[in-house]
Formats: structure tokens, C-alpha cells, sequence
């Protein structure tokens, strides 16, 4: 059995934990890849893991112009699919031993390798600096999504497979490998981010209802004359109005809602008293004080007159009266039951 060595990088940059524990996984990956009971993809769609890989960035350590380099590194992939070589159709261990024998290092794919030269990597990242793309691609070396593996003299290029067949025998350049074997896990980290943002946004909805109702209900408790320590509560209340935006984390925000709720639930226990102990029936007015009416006219009054009614008005006024109408101003329009309640020395003259 061959004996599978992790590549080291050319020249002076130094072989890290982390670039070796990246090639080890690109070769668990290889070998499970496509077997029965395996739970590793054989193939991924490039630019959905890279829709993924951007939500997930932050997690990863990565930052926008480092997924920009590697979006430019997938454009020099020709096919839309990253397959490992034991998912390809047709893959065997014969096409193994063959790679192994033509010098391809176990755990390495050739198909999956792009090796492209800096100049055009820069074209394709929107003109990026060369020095800005050499510390965007270690970046991306170093979160372990790409496998740097460099040729004897640091160069990248590839060699054609000498048995006929459109593969490389040998190819340097950055190794893709890596990216699908941690799909599954971008994919587990995408979902958890999801979650919690859905967590977070569901909080935050909490907590601008719980505001709503404490503001609403202490200017009610105010307004009515209620029993209670109504300043108290609004100090309480305007000490956790704080910006949301100022707030980090779930945390932060849980420890907000439950102040609120615990306050909420005060001023509404108060409010209840209050209630209580007045006796208020069911179908007081809007005013909170029950108010007795003899007058027996139709509850028609308190609605306001129709648009087909204001119409019909107006025609009248039009025919009988003989000068100019005014300018037109914005009138307040009145129920008249509620004209007579404020004024009922005017019921007299209401026939």
C-alpha cells in the first residue's frame, strides 16, 4: 500500500497544521466519496457551495475579497460540477493505480485542479493588486478551502495523461478537493446561521411588542387617573429603551426581553387592579367610564354620514343656494349623536 504525504508549499512559506489537516480530509474525502453508507457528496454544483461559502464567511474566518479570489479560481474550473474522482461515472480503482503510477499523489484530484497565473487570477478578481491577491489566496489556504500544491520549481501548469484520455497526469496549481469534501459541513454551519437569525429577528419582534404595549399602557394608566407608580415605571421603561442596533448577540437581546416582559407584566397586574376594583362592565365607552344615555334615537347617529348622502347634500346646496361656493377647506365631520352627547342643551332644537 502506498503511503499518502501531505504537499508543502514552494520557497519560504511554511507548511502549517492547518494546510496538512486540509489535504487529510481531501483524502478521506476521495476515498469515501460515492461508496454505499457514505455520507460524502461525489459531486457538488460550484457556484451553489459558493452561495453557501458566503453565507458562512464570518465562520470561517474569510473575508469578502478572499471569496472574491476564489470565485475567480472557480471560473478556471471548465465544468459546473466538482466531482471527486471516485464519483466521476466510470471511476474505478484501475483509473487509481494508473494515476498513482503516472505520478498523481493519493488523495489528489487533477480534475480538480486550476492553475491559473497570478496575472490572470488578478484579471478575473476585478483588477485586483498582485501583492492584495497573494494574501487573499494564503487566506484562503489557511481556512483550508483550497490546497495549494506547488511544483518542484513553484510554477503551475499541468501535464497531459498519456494514454489518450482528457485528464492530467500531473497537475500544480490550487487543488479544489477540499471544498467538496467539507460541503456537508458549510452546509451544517449555512443552517445553524439561518437558525439563528431566525431566532434573532423573532426577538427583536418581541421586543418591539413588549415596548409598544408598556408605552401604551402606562399613558392609559396615566390618562385614567389609576392608582400606581406610574413614574416609576416609565424610569423603568425609558432605561431599556436602547437601539437595537447597539445590541450583539441573542444574548444581549434575551436578557432585554425578559426585562421587558417582567415590566410588562407589572404595569398590566396594575392596570388589572385598577380595573377590578372600579367594577368597569365590558362595553364601557372609549373613554373607560360607563356614561348612561336615556336618549333612545338610533345608534345611526354615531356613524358617519355616507359619501352617497354627502353627495346628495351637496346637489341641494348647489340648487338652492344662488352664490359662489367657498373655497374648498378641509372640514372635520361629526356624528350628530355624538354632537348632541357634548352639547344637549341642543336636543331642544333636534326634532
Amino acid at each position: 500500500m502506498e503511503t499518502q504525504f501531505a504537499t508543502t508549499p514552494f520557497g519560504r512559506r511554511p507548511a502549517t497544521l492547518g494546510q496538512i489537516v486540509a489535504q487529510l480530509q481531501a483524502g478521506k474525502a476521495v476515498e469515501t466519496a460515492g461508496r454505499p453508507g457514505s455520507n460524502q457528496p461525489a459531486a457538488v454544483n460550484k457556484w451553489a457551495l459558493f452561495r453557501t461559502l458566503a453565507e458562512v464567511k464570518d465562520r470561517l474566518g474569510v473575508s469578502d475579497r478572499a471569496l472574491s479570489v476564489l470565485n475567480a479560481l472557480l471560473s478556471f474550473h471548465p465544468e459546473t460540477a466538482l466531482s471527486l474522482p471516485a464519483g466521476r461515472p466510470g471511476a474505478s480503482d484501475l483509473d487509481a493505480q494508473e494515476g498513482a503510477g503516472q505520478g498523481v499523489e493519493p488523495g489528489a484530484s487533477c480534475d480538480l485542479t486550476v492553475f491559473p497565473s497570478n496575472k490572470a487570477l488578478c484579471l478575473r478578481a476585478h483588477g485586483m493588486a498582485e501583492t492584495t491577491l497573494r494574501r487573499h489566496l494564503s487566506a484562503l489556504v489557511e481556512a483550508g478551502l483550497i490546497i495549494r500544491r506547488d511544483s518542484p520549481n513553484g510554477k503551475r501548469y499541468a501535464r497531459k495523461d498519456a494514454t489518450g484520455r482528457e485528464r492530467f497526469s500531473d497537475a500544480f496549481g490550487f487543488d479544489l478537493t477540499a471544498l467538496v469534501a467539507r460541503a456537508g459541513e458549510f452546509s451544517a454551519l449555512a443552517d445553524d446561521i439561518r437558525r439563528e437569525r431566525r431566532a434573532l429577528m423573532l426577538t427583536k419582534e418581541r421586543v418591539s411588542l413588549h415596548r409598544r404595549d408598556i408605552s401604551k399602557l402606562i399613558a392609559c394608566g396615566l390618562d385614567e387617573g389609576f392608582a400606581g407608580d406610574w413614574e416609576a415605571f416609565r424610569r423603568r421603561f425609558m432605561g431599556l429603551v436602547t437601539p437595537l442596533r447597539r445590541l450583539k448577540g441573542q444574548g444581549a437581546l434575551g436578557q432585554l426581553e425578559a426585562d421587558l416582559a417582567g415590566l410588562h407584566a407589572e404595569v398590566a397586574k396594575v392596570l388589572e387592579t385598577n380595573i377590578n376594583s372600579v367594577n368597569m362592565p365590558a362595553n364601557d365607552s372609549h373613554n373607560g367610564r360607563h356614561q348612561s344615555n336615556s336618549n333612545t334615537q338610533t345608534l345611526n347617529d354615531f356613524e358617519p354620514a355616507s359619501k352617497e348622502d354627502g353627495r346628495q347634500v351637496d346637489r341641494a346646496v348647489a340648487i338652492n343656494e344662488a352664490e359662489p361656493a367657498p373655497t374648498a377647506q378641509t372640514v372635520a365631520e361629526y356624528p350628530l349623536g355624538m354632537v348632541t352627547q357634548a352639547c344637549p342643551d341642543i336636543a331642544d332644537y333636534h326634532a
